[in-house]
């Protein structure tokens, strides 16, 4: 828990998580939490993590307070979508896509 204080305190304070056989995290999936745990044990994240699916695990990493996870998100979504723009393919779609929720 060293690279997230929030889970730490969680599990090392007075909280009832400290305390749990089992702790939720109401609307986070399980990929997503797998997810966390990679970046959590590696200080890394997942070639999976790009413009399509992102957006859960960046609401996870500012819901935990983890700023260089959201550094780490947004860096390989922008490799991504410079990826697909090189290929010729329109990233201006997939970019907007990712504001949808947003609105």
């Amino acid at each position: 828990m060293a690279r997230c204080d929030v889970m730490a305190a969680m599990f090392r304070g007075d909280f009832r998580e400290s305390s749990a056989k089992v702790v939720h995290f109401p609307g986070v999936t399980k990929c997503c939490f797998q997810q966390l745990l990679v970046y959590l044990y590696t200080d890394e994240i997942d070639d999976s993590v790009n413009p399509s699916n992102c957006l859960e695990l960046l609401e996870l990493a500012n819901r935990l307070c983890l700023p260089r996870l959201v550094g780490l998100v947004e860096a390989q979504v922008i490799r991504e979508l410079v990826k697909l723009s090189n290929a010729g393919v329109d990233a201006t779609e997939h970019a907007l896509r990712l504001l949808e929720p947003c609105q």
